[in-house]
C-alpha cells in the first residue's frame, strides 16, 4: 500500500470513528455513564451529607442474580454414536471456562451493563493486541509476541488470563467501544472499533507491529474534550510518568480485515 493510500485510509477511519462517537453522544448520553459509575463508587458531587448508596446496593443485588454462580455447559450428542465425542467437547469447554476465568468476565460485563446499558466482551486468541498465524512458533499456534524484542524476559502484555495458544475473553469498558453512525443492532455493524491505550515503550518493542513504523511512533495523546473522562492524568504527571499511545483496533466485517 502506497503512502498516499495509507494516509487516505487513516483519514477515512478517523472520520468514521468521529461520526460513531457523535452518534453515541446524541443517542446514548455517555456523559451519564461516568456519573453512574461514580455513584456506584460512592462519589457524590456537591453532596454535604452522606447519602444512602442505593446505586451500589442495586448493582450488587443485580449481579449475582444475572450471572451464573458456577458457569458450565452441557453438550448433548445428536446421534448415539457421538456420545463420547460430546463428553470430550463438554469437558474441554468446561476446562476453558475455568481456565479463562469466564465467571469474572461475565460479572464485569454485567456491572458495565448496569451503569452504561451495554456490557461488551471482547474475544481473541493468543495475544491481547492481535494475532497473526505467520508469527506462530509452535504447532498449537503459540507466538512469543507477548515479550519485548529488546529483552527476552521482559513482558509487554500483562493479563494473566491471556495465554499463548489459547482463546480468551475479557470485558471491555463501554466508552472504549465505537460503533458505526446510524446502527443500533450489533448484527448489522459493518465494523466495530476498540480504542485503548498502551505504554509507548511496549508499542515500540512489540513485534506484532512493523518495525520501521513502530520506531516512528510518538506519545502525546490526550482525550477528546467531550470525552467524559477528559482531564484524567494521561501522559507525564505524578501518576503517569511514562507516555501512552492511543491504539484503535478495528474489525472490518465489510472487507474481512
Amino acid at each position: 500500500m502506497t503512502l498516499d493510500r495509507t494516509v487516505a485510509l487513516v483519514k477515512e477511519w478517523e472520520d468514521e470513528v468521529r461520526a460513531g462517537k457523535a452518534y453515541r453522544k446524541k443517542h446514548a448520553n455517555p456523559s451519564k455513564w461516568q456519573d453512574y459509575k461514580e455513584y456506584y463508587r460512592g462519589n457524590w458531587k456537591g453532596k454535604d451529607e452522606i447519602p444512602v448508596n442505593k446505586t451500589f446496593s442495586f448493582g450488587r443485588t443485580m449481579i449475582p442474580r444475572t450471572y451464573f454462580r458456577a458457569p458450565s455447559v452441557s453438550v448433548t450428542a445428536t446421534r448415539p454414536s457421538l456420545i463420547w465425542h460430546a463428553r470430550i467437547v463438554e469437558s474441554i469447554a468446561n476446562y476453558l471456562i475455568r481456565e479463562l476465568n469466564i465467571k469474572r468476565t461475565i460479572k464485569r460485563a454485567v456491572l458495565d451493563a448496569f451503569y452504561a446499558g451495554v456490557g461488551p466482551v471482547k474475544l481473541g486468541f493468543d495475544s491481547e493486541f492481535g494475532f497473526s498465524s505467520k508469527q506462530a512458533v509452535l504447532t498449537g499456534g503459540e507466538t512469543v509476541t507477548q515479550t519485548s524484542d529488546k529483552h527476552e524476559r521482559e513482558l509487554i502484555e500483562y493479563r494473566s488470563n491471556i495465554k499463548p495458544g489459547m482463546p480468551w475473553a475479557t470485558a471491555v469498558t463501554p466508552l472504549d467501544v465505537i460503533t458505526p453512525w446510524g446502527y443500533r443492532d450489533p448484527e448489522q455493524f459493518p465494523w466495530v472499533c476498540h480504542e485503548y491505550l498502551r505504554p509507548l515503550r511496549d508499542v515500540k518493542t512489540d513485534t506484532k507491529y512493523d518495525k520501521s513504523t513502530r520506531e516512528k511512533v510518538n506519545g502525546g495523546w490526550v482525550r477528546d474534550a467531550d470525552d467524559p473522562r477528559a482531564g484524567e492524568a494521561m501522559l507525564t504527571s505524578d501518576y503517569r510518568p511514562s507516555p501512552l499511545c492511543l491504539i484503535r483496533e478495528i474489525r472490518d466485517k465489510k472487507y474481512g480485515r
